[in-house]
């Protein structure tokens, strides 16, 4: 629980959905991949798609602390270049970027959700 201190906002691209719930990110600033737990809750994701979420190590593993919000694929390329505007009009490094604007992050990842919805 020690290293769950240390557990940061991350916006990540996912790459695949493997056996057990288990899902292979690639974070969208930094590019590492990694290997998540998702709860039993969570059981389908959007390849290509992205995960806005808190990623804690869990011994060996690493799993979702709070339940990410995802988008289809097909929103990615919208939603990189309104993550990457906010970025660079932030003038901070990426990852305090993320870590400082994780909730005006949620809000433009929901209000394409309620476009997406009103597309629909």
């Amino acid at each position: 629980m020690q290293s769950w201190t240390k557990a940061k906002p991350s916006i990540s691209i996912i790459l695949n959905q493997e056996d057990n719930n288990y899902v292979r990110v690639k974070d969208f600033f930094t590019e590492e991949v990694k290997i998540v737990k998702a709860t039993a809750e969570e059981n389908e994701f959007y390849v290509g798609g992205l995960m806005l979420s808190i990623i804690l190590p869990a011994g060996n593993t690493m799993m979702f602390f709070v339940s990410g919000m995802d988008l289809p694929s097909e929103r990615t390329d919208k939603m990189s270049v309104k993550i990457m505007n906010l970025y660079k009009e932030s003038g901070m490094e990426a990852m305090e970027f993320v870590d400082n604007q994780y909730k005006e992050l949620e809000n433009v990842l929901w209000e394409d959700v309620l476009e997406l919805r009103q597309e629909l």
